[in-house]
């Protein structure tokens, strides 16, 4: 538990990747976190057995090491597809915009509702435009709203298992102390469905 607490933030970041930050691109910096943070949520969920079973739950704390995206990419990586997905964040990184963008034109996510802030076009307008770009065009897949929100979670199912994956961490990189509850419960995810289906169908 105190690992937990007490980190330096300049460790955050593992050493041996440091070096080869220094030679890379802004963006193939970033890439290279988030393939990071992916990794150390794939051996978290190892570790852990998994997603959990039907009506059973897992509790998580990290210190940055992942984000909430790089659990949507554990789903991708062990299930065959996802059914459906309902997704709230606050913002999102431009690297989990694209994996989103790449598991719809790969067929992996069947439909997707995805509730964002409002506050998002005036915060960053470039993220916001990198947003609309990769994802608008795909109507027959993706319902995009966004509104006056902060909600943090999402709900996936592949027809079989009904995750949801709530907590304090965006689909961006924040090395600070986030915590994610993980259900395997279809009343809860259908309880997410029902809300976002709403608004999403609000003009």
């Amino acid at each position: 538990m105190n690992d937990l607490f007490n980190f330096p933030k300049a460790e955050v970041t593992k050493t041996n990747i440091k070096g080869l930050l220094k030679s890379m691109s802004k963006e193939d910096k970033k890439d290279l976190k988030q393939y990071s943070r992916d990794a150390n949520c794939e051996k978290i969920m190892s570790d852990l057995g998994g997603f959990p079973k039907e009506n059973q739950y897992l509790a998580i704390k990290t210190n940055g090491e992942t984000d909430a995206g790089s659990f949507f990419s554990y789903a991708l990586n062990n299930w065959e597809e996802i059914t459906e997905m309902y997704l709230a964040t606050w913002t999102i990184s431009k690297q989990n915009i694209q994996r989103i963008r790449k598991a719809i034109q790969t067929g992996k996510i069947k439909h997707l509702t995805f509730v964002f802030s409002s506050t998002l076009k005036g915060a960053n307008p470039a993220l916001y435009a990198n947003l609309m770009l990769n994802l608008k065009e795909f109507k027959n897949v993706i319902s995009l709203k966004e509104i006056n929100s902060h909600a943090k979670t999402f709900s996936i199912s592949n027809g079989k298992e009904f995750i949801t994956v709530s907590g304090s961490a965006n689909w961006s990189e924040n090395p600070r102390i986030e915590n994610y509850l993980i259900l395997n419960d279809q009343d809860l995810f259908n309880h997410h469905k029902e809300w976002m289906s709403e608004l999403a169908n609000i003009e």
